[in-house]
């Protein structure tokens, strides 16, 4: 009963939820993933950081309190890798939920969650793995593919010789957690990923074309000055037709005033 109260917690899909609360279908837009990322993306940063919170506890309230649920229904302690098994349940219910059809997210930000709870150190090595890598690719998907290799490394180092159940359980969650991006894999090698930071760099050369449109109007507008230019000769001839005009009148003078010679008797 307990582990399937773990995975029916897990199944909650908060993705979805919190989208569809901002009148959008997550399952619509963007890569289409019921997961943090996608609703950071589609739907705002501060939904997807909330998204993110809800998800990592659907993994950390059953591998904390799945032991002590189990021990105070039976009376009995419950073994160590009872906390793990009610956590890898809840990644099990967030990727695959009952209440969406089984179609859900990729189960990172739960699997972090049961990590914190039910082996911590390999939960702050594939934190700081996944920092390291997102910082230098600025892929989400890579630095989430790099962390679930990393997770079993750590796990074997830190408790292979005293639990050796622990890094199978967590080798078997990175496995699964690689198998749910092999779309992200397929992008990463079509090259159509989206990567942080692109966005950004996009808009910020649509913000160059006004000015280059701004400088067209700008050499636009010079062209009614040139033709003003090739106007204002033209208006000189009414000048020098004036001027013949001036010296024909000059002559019809001459012509009217009589001649010294044909000057009538007095």
């Amino acid at each position: 009963m307990t582990i399937a109260g773990a995975y029916l917690a897990g199944a909650i899909p908060f993705a979805f939820l919190i989208a569809r609360a901002r009148g959008i279908d997550i399952r619509t837009v963007g890569s289409g993933n019921v997961g943090a990322t996608n609703v950071f993306r589609a739907v705002g940063k501060g939904w997807g950081v909330l998204t993110f919170v809800c998800d990592a506890l659907k993994g950390l309230l059953p591998a904390l309190l799945g032991p002590r649920l189990l021990e105070a229904w039976t009376g009995l302690p419950a073994h160590p890798a009872f906390g793990l098994a009610c956590g890898t349940a809840a990644v099990a219910g967030h990727s695959w939920p009952v209440f969406l059809g089984f179609k859900g997210g990729k189960g990172v930000a739960t699997s972090a969650g049961m990590l914190l709870g039910a082996a911590p150190f390999a939960a702050a090595a594939g934190f700081g793995l996944w920092i390291a890598v997102f910082l230098v690719t600025r892929y989400v998907s890579v630095a989430s593919i790099a962390a679930a290799f990393g997770v079993p490394l750590a796990g074997w180092m830190a408790y292979g010789r005293a639990d050796a159940w622990r890094p199978w359980v967590l080798t078997a969650i990175g496995l699964l957690v690689i198998y749910r991006h092999r779309s992200n894999v397929q992008r990463l090698i079509d090259g159509t990923e989206h990567r942080f930071g692109k966005k950004k760099e996009d808009s910020t050369s649509n913000i160059q074309h006004p000015t280059s449109n701004a400088q067209h109007r700008t050499s636009n507008t010079e062209h009614p000055t040139s033709n003003i230019e090739q106007r204002t000769p033209n208006t000189q001839h009414p000048t020098s037709d004036t001027g013949h005009r001036t010296s024909n009148g000059g002559c019809g003078g001459d012509d009217s005033a009589p001649q010294p010679g044909n000057s009538p008797p007095a």
